[in-house]
């Protein structure tokens, strides 16, 4: 009788492991596909490549248009109205394949 007693109780132990790791699994994938919803778009400093691109010479092209419109990032930089700062990490969340986004607005002074 006690053999049998203990055998439920593994059993028993058992499906609840499987039943909690179930339902991680799936929260976390209603989470990310439902919920959280698509990651914004990259951020991008296509205005200022491309006006350090067009003062940097019509006669540079391929790469040495890349590297010089590269370096004309290099410098003291003010933040204006307007500026935003960002992260973006790929992650895999309890099998779950996906994009950590971080954004924030950036106010003159702080």
């Amino acid at each position: 009788m006690a053999r049998a007693t203990s055998r439920r109780w593994a059993a028993r132990l058992a499906a609840l492991v499987v039943a909690v790791a179930v339902l991680i699994a799936g929260g976390t994938f209603v989470y990310i596909h439902f919920i959280e919803g698509p990651a914004p778009a990259p951020l991008s400093l296509h205005a200022a490549a491309s006006a350090g691109a067009s003062t940097s010479g019509a006669g540079n092209g391929g790469a040495a248009g890349a590297v010089a419109a590269a370096s004309s990032v290099a410098g003291r930089w003010q933040i204006g109205s307007g500026s935003v700062v960002g992260y973006r990490v790929k992650e895999v969340l309890f099998g779950q394949d996906n994009i950590a986004v971080g954004l924030r607005a950036a106010s003159p002074g702080t």
